[in-house]
């Protein structure tokens, strides 16, 4: 509907002025060339058309300043012979043929320059998450090494606080590019690649802000600790191991013991 009423717009204020003076009758031969002269407009946009879904920012930039030149060469050439426009259904026909496919030009250049924009925005997403997982790694370790000694506590917050800018940043660069390759199927294997670079670092920054300084011995304990857990859960697995274990067994024996009564029977004579 609102492109209609831009049509609208756009043929009063381009054919308006003849309103009132169109002759009753136009030369046929001038009818002819204007008829012409239109279809190669048309034309031109086609053209432009036909090669803008493998076009590159550079190209496009060509085709938004041919499209101008078209346009005001349009405006121009209009205003001239808008009284044999008028004069015909069909060339008012053309007309709006014209400013159909000139708005699809401009919408199909900004479409994909659009595309273009989204898909470079992803791909250094990419390099820049995957670039960061070695920096991580380090970060992690030297936080490890802040948190052993109460004297560098300070140093181990300031990079806790500088981490956790990088981590903001990291996670709407990610939050962009699921949202780009939610736009642009094309990227979801790709995006889950991504995915997995983010939840590797995501774990890392989990580390690194729960890093803080403890005393030798409360580090001892916790190791310990950490070894108590590790053992009960080897027990409790090795316990129900042997459950499983032992369930399989007695189906097992309760499976022989029923085909062993079945032979018997079977060995019994009849009287």
């Amino acid at each position: 509907m609102r492109k209609f009423f831009t049509l609208i717009l756009g043929l009063s204020c381009f054919l308006g002025v003849f309103a009132q003076e169109t002759p009753e009758k136009v030369d046929p031969f001038k009818a002819l060339e204007v008829r012409g002269r239109m279809s190669l407009f048309i034309d031109e946009i086609e053209t432009l058309l036909a090669n803008i879904s493998s076009a590159k920012q550079k190209q496009l930039k060509k085709a938004e300043k041919s499209l101008k030149g078209i346009e005001n060469k349009w405006n121009v050439y209009g205003t001239v012979n808008g009284d044999v426009i008028a004069s015909e259904e069909s060339l008012m026909e053309i007309f709006v043929k014209f400013e159909e496919k000139k708005q699809l030009l401009s919408d199909s250049i900004a479409s994909q320059l659009h595309k273009l924009d989204s898909y470079d925005k992803f791909e250094q997403t990419e390099w820049f998450l995957d670039s960061q997982l070695k920096p991580y790694t380090d970060l992690y370790n030297e936080a490890i090494e802040y948190s052993l000694v109460q004297q560098t506590t300070p140093l181990l917050e300031k990079l806790k606080t500088k981490e956790g800018l990088t981590f903001s940043d990291i996670t709407a660069r990610y939050e962009e590019s699921k949202n780009i390759s939610e736009e642009f199927p094309a990227l979801k294997k790709r995006m889950e690649e991504l995915e997995n670079d983010y939840i590797e670092i995501k774990a890392l920054s989990e580390k690194i802000q729960a890093t803080e300084y403890k005393p030798f011995l409360t580090r001892i304990k916790d190791y310990l600790y950490s070894l108590a857990a590790v053992a009960m859960l080897l027990m409790f697995a090795n316990m129900v191991q042997a459950k499983i274990q032992a369930f399989q067994q007695m189906r097992k024996s309760a499976k022989e013991y029923q085909e062993l009564l079945k032979k018997n029977e079977e060995e019994i004579p009849s009287i």
